[in-house]
């Protein structure tokens, strides 16, 4: 698990509803399944709309974990003890929070701006509303960026409580870059002036290689451009590699994240012991007690009481020993309460404990005081456990809270109504035996604040108590008589192998991460890092976190889809990263122009709408001036009801076309169908590497294509494309599969360049040519050969004698009948041609003429 804070002024809240985020076209409905763990997600919103003060309105703290098929649960306690160890020195009653797990329906997407593969996984949101409920002011839990350690030390205690991966284990497995987005079709080659795109494919390239070594880095950045390394002999800390690439003017330093660990770097504040720790950074369980203590009872209360602005307190507290400091922590802390919090009434024996600013907290602070917070009863645990060490006799620190810290008794301003015994989520029907009744364990219901009650028919739930609620409903559906019998029919029936490459292609999920187990009543489903085989059924609903009505359906269809197919459907690779940012701007641009036509075109529908409501009024208005008998008024009312009617019904249709129009502009993409759209118009413009992108995006099924006839077959992988210029005799079109169909001037297809292969359809000395010429290009010398009937074959080789193509086939037997049809068809010397010559010569003497060659 790894745990990430950061604030905000606005859109949280909005950002958990519907999941709208650059470059992610997915809805929140359609990429997770929302899981209130605490709070109340209405009331959260209401108080970070309330807040005016200049700070951050509100804590944003995200959770993350690599473990799959996490319990809803312990996803709730994991929430529950994280709060519990981040805000120490704040009572309850002074701040609210709500917190909600996303998980992942979709396990992957591509990012629409970069085309970047973006893996996802399960996640808590926690929201705490920047407000101190006691005073109205910010509360200001984590300080600023200076208290990482502390933080830091809390993730990796909740990851050593319940064993989840910790990134220190695992550091930087994942390139913030996405490994698979990076293209293979070519050499690396960089943007130039680009820093970031150095180090986003140097470092791809350092975890492709896996190097791990200072040696192995300054060897990879060498075969890029001129290296040195900064700081040289000032230690793994402070040294790093810069590059200046080919066609760069600066050197780019490779400083930070993965080239550091490289380096032989830790962070600063590792010591030498925990250096030998498996981890980069990773403490040891003594170290983060220390640090859990710390931020308890002393770190924490420092964020909340000291202000340095109060100059003369802060030198003060500054230049004290730590044990005056917790003094001085325990009256900052009476103090603020004492203030703020009006309920618990501070009389004159309150004020004679009082404790004193440079008194030791272990003999004048009362632990069991109204106010004590649960910091300071740490604090006291603490010097407890010294005395204890000592033979010292110890403050007690277990005395029970009082009514009054418990809102327990309603002596409070006018007006304000204690909190019940109970908690809202327990059974609505506890604690109501009597209506009125002076020991009630609840307080009357509000109508404002009225349960509900029933099934919740829009399936979204505002808190803990809503989302147990819908998942009852959901089970109580499975649990129908009809739904068991579709439940054993489709475990018995589908293909696990086919429902995984259906989902990797829905939700980008990896059918290679998975593990599958043929089982006599159906087969399970197990994830790589996941200890549960799972049934179909529960395949969907847990792993994937479908509602059953949904899982349902989607198996139905998959199953009917699978019996008409009998083949799993292929997940396309990502896009090539200019290719696909080209095609974003385009995009863009075409997006933009539509959206404008379309609006136009509504605008023009409805004005058109109105002028023909106009147009029946004025002719009902001249027909009621007519002096008409009452059943020829009637009919010719009808008449024109009718065509208006007619008219606007049109219009209507119309405009609801125009906005289905701009709707499909924003739709997502998954089989990236637009994208091969975009890249057959700039293939079909003479663009190579758009033609080469659209056959790697080809999927499987597509590569399947029948043989048509013969062929001139090539060998092995080619990784280049040719596509000759258009004219009145030859043109050519691409096809959606990448295959380039070649015309003659009557337009009839004359040869078909696939990936493989080279079909000629039209049997010809001209086109069999131009098919050798291509398949030279495409697949090089000695890397093809012929595929068809005797009769064809020894056409080709007869085809490129005759024409004195250099060129050589992959089979020894074609290139000697090459050689052999060469000799026969070249001519032969003039018998006797030296010996003319040279008696020539002699004849004639030296007269400095040359001999004439023969014609």
């Amino acid at each position: 698990m790894i745990a990430r804070q950061r604030g905000g002024r606005k859109g949280i809240v909005e950002y958990l509803k519907t999941g709208k985020k650059a470059g992610r076209p997915f809805t929140r409905d359609e990429l997770d399944e929302r899981v209130p763990l605490a709070g109340d997600i209405d009331a959260v919103d209401k108080l970070i709309k309330t807040i005016r003060h200049g700070a951050q309105a509100y804590i944003h703290v995200t959770l993350s974990f690599s473990e799959r098929d996490l319990e809803k649960a312990t996803l709730a306690q994991v929430a529950g003890e994280y709060m519990d160890r981040l805000m120490p020195a704040f009572r309850p009653d002074e701040y609210t929070w709500y917190a909600e797990a996303h998980l992942a329906r979709i396990k992957a997407y591509t990012h629409e701006t970069t085309g970047e593969h973006v893996d996802r996984l399960d996640h808590i949101h926690i929201i705490i509303p920047n407000v101190n409920l006691l005073n109205g002011k910010a509360l200001d839990p984590i300080g600023r960026g200076e208290n990482n350690i502390w933080l830091d030390a809390i993730q990796e205690d909740i990851n050593r409580r319940w064993g989840f991966v910790s990134p220190k284990d695992r550091p930087r497995a994942d390139s913030t870059t996405k490994a698979d987005i990076i293209s293979r079709d070519k050499v690396t080659k960089f943007r130039k002036g680009s820093f970031k795109d150095v180090k986003a494919k140097l470092e791809q390239l350092v975890i492709d290689r896996g190097i791990a070594t200072k040696k192995d880095l300054v060897a990879l950045a060498k075969e890029y451009g001129e290296v040195k390394i900064r700081n040289q002999g000032r230690g793994p800390e402070r040294e790093y590699v810069a590059i200046k690439p080919t066609e760069f003017d600066k050197w780019v330093n490779l400083s930070s994240g993965i080239f550091r660990d490289c380096m032989g770097a830790t962070p600063r504040f590792i010591s030498e012991d925990e250096k030998r720790q498996v981890g980069v950074g990773k403490r040891t369980d003594a170290d983060l007690d220390d640090l859990l203590e710390d931020w308890t009872i002393r770190r924490q209360r420092e964020i909340k009481l000291l202000n340095s602005g109060r100059k003369k307190e802060y030198q003060e507290y500054k230049a004290a020993d730590p044990d005056t400091r917790l003094a001085m922590l325990s009256v900052l802390e009476w103090e603020f309460y004492k203030r703020w919090d009006k309920e618990i009434r501070y009389g004159r024996d309150q004020d004679a404990a009082r404790p004193r600013r440079h008194a030791k907290i272990g003999t004048d602070a009362d632990p069991q005081s109204a106010w004590a917070s649960p910091s300071t009863r740490a604090a006291v645990a603490k010097q407890n456990a010294a005395k204890a060490a000592r033979g010292e006799a110890t403050t007690t620190i277990h005395a029970l809270p009082s009514l009054h810290q418990r809102r327990l008794v309603s002596d409070g301003p006018a007006g304000r109504e204690p909190e019940s015994v109970l908690p809202g989520v327990v059974s609505s029907g506890m604690g109501r035996s009597g209506a009125g009744a002076d020991d009630a364990l609840r307080r009357p219901r509000t109508a404002g604040g009225a349960d509900r009650v029933g099934p919740i028919a829009d399936n979204t739930a505002r808190n803990m108590a809503e989302k147990l609620a819908l998942d009852h409903q959901h089970a109580r559906e499975m649990s129908k008589d009809e739904q068991r019998a579709l439940i054993r029919e489709i475990k018995r029936k589908i293909d696990p192998h086919f429902l995984l490459a259906k989902l990797a292609a829905d939700i980008g999920l990896r059918p290679e991460d998975y593990i599958v187990v043929e089982r006599e009543g159906g087969a399970t489903i197990r994830h790589k890092d996941s200890k549960h085989n799972l049934a179909v059924t529960d395949f969907l609903c847990r792993h994937c976190k479908y509602p059953w009505p949904r899982a349902r359906d989607y198996l139905q269809a998959c199953l009917s889809l699978q019996k008409v197919q009998k083949r799993a459907p292929i997940t396309p690779p990502p896009p090539n990263p200019d290719q696909w940012r080209r095609f974003q701007r385009t995009r863009l641009k075409t997006r933009s122009l539509q959206r404008l036509i379309e609006r136009e075109a509504i605008r023009a529908a409805k004005d058109a709408l109105r002028a023909i409501r106009a147009q029946h009024q004025a002719e009902m208005q001249a027909l009621r001036r007519q002096r008409l008998t009452y059943a020829e008024f009637k009919k010719q009312r009808s008449l024109l009801k009718i065509q208006a009617a007619k008219k606007e019904q049109e219009l209507l249709a119309t405009i609801r076309a125009h906005r289905a129009r701009i709707e499909e502009l924003d739709r997502a993409d998954p089989a990236r169908n637009m994208y091969r759209g975009f890249l057959m118009e700039r293939a079909m413009a003479g663009d190579p590497e758009a033609l080469m992108e659209l056959r790697r995006q080809r999927i499987e099924a597509e590569r399947r294509a029948k043989r048509r006839g013969v062929a001139i077959i090539g060998f092995g992988v080619s990784v280049t494309v040719h596509l000759p210029k258009q004219t009145d005799d030859l043109s050519y079109s691409v096809r959606k599969n990448g295959d380039v169909s070649f015309f003659n001037k009557n337009g009839v297809e004359i040869m078909r360049d696939t990936s493989d292969a080279i079909y000629v359809m039209e049997l010809t000395d001209d086109t069999i040519e131009l098919a050798l010429i291509m398949a030279q290009k495409r697949f090089g010398n000695g890397r093809f050969d012929p595929l068809g009937d005797d009769a064809f074959n020894e056409r080709v080789v007869k085809v490129a004698a005759e024409r004195g193509l250099a060129i050589r086939f992959k089979d020894q037997k074609f290139n000697d009948r090459l050689e052999q049809l060469k000799k026969a068809m070249r001519p032969a010397p003039l018998p006797g041609y030296k010996f003319l010559q040279s008696d020539s010569n002699d004849q004639g003497g030296n007269t400095g003429a040359k001999p004439k060659k023969p014609t």
